[in-house]
């Protein structure tokens, strides 16, 4: 999920709205979804866009399924790994408790913060 609309290349508006709970525990409308391009080899399908949340959330489960791929967590670095990847690609560091996506390693996420879960 995503709060920067400026991140999507595409965004739709659901024919069907519907919810999520975030991570405070509160449930709020969806009602548009897309893509966000987060490098040359790296697009994400089906983001939600959530103005009203102050996070972006990326699901490690639905990136490893759209690339056929597979997530690597170690102490300090999350690193992504998939047939159509010429070589591993470090996704975050660790940080405060969670993995914070790099975001010199991604052109459209440079002023944008993105939290792995």
């Amino acid at each position: 999920m995503c709060h920067n609309k400026d991140l999507f290349s595409t965004l739709k508006v659901l024919s069907k709205p519907s919810t999520v709970t975030l991570p405070n525990g509160k449930c709020v409308s969806i009602t548009h979804t897309g893509t966000v391009i987060l490098s040359d080899v790296l697009t994400l399908q089906g983001v939600f866009y959530v103005p009203n949340f102050k996070y972006n959330l990326l699901s490690v489960n639905k990136l490893a399924s759209q690339l056929d791929g597979y997530v690597i967590f170690t102490l300090r670095h999350c690193f992504m790994e998939a047939p159509s990847l010429k070589k591993h690609l470090v996704l975050g560091e660790y940080y405060a408790g969670l993995y914070l996506l790099k975001a010199q390693s991604f052109t459209s996420l440079v002023m944008a913060t993105l939290i792995l879960l």
